[in-house]
């Protein structure tokens, strides 16, 4: 684990960085100890969209019964706003932090027309 973190470092490059963070995602799964703290860290000094979104929905998943997950999961919502793709998966990870996970996906996905249409149903 603390290799993995290690490659998490901002002088690491981009797509190594990505791809421990979609490591991280997956591990949060698992009943780690230790290491929620050391990635809240990596994910508030985290630059590129794509890699805090990864780590978000990881904070997300091994912070799932701490309150004070809120935090760092708005922090990194706000740092991707404008970033497309990366926003959305932000806002899925903060989402599925307190909600079951995919519940909120195929909200998202919906057109305008249609949401509104579930919605009145």
């Amino acid at each position: 684990l603390p290799r993995l973190l290690a490659l998490l470092d901002p002088d690491v490059g981009r797509g190594v960085r990505l791809a421990a963070a979609v490591v991280w995602e997956r591990f949060a799964e698992l009943p780690l100890s230790g290491v929620y703290r050391p990635l809240v860290q990596r994910l508030a000094h985290e630059s590129d969209p794509a890699v805090v979104a990864r780590l978000a929905a990881a904070v997300g998943r091994l912070g799932a019964a701490r309150r004070d997950t809120a935090d760092p999961l708005c922090d990194a919502l706000e740092r991707t706003s404008g970033a497309g793709l990366a926003h959305t998966q932000t806002l899925l990870a903060l989402a599925d932090w307190r909600l079951p996970p995919g519940t909120i996906y195929p909200w998202i996905g919906m057109d305008p027309s249609s949401r509104a249409e579930k919605i009145g149903r």
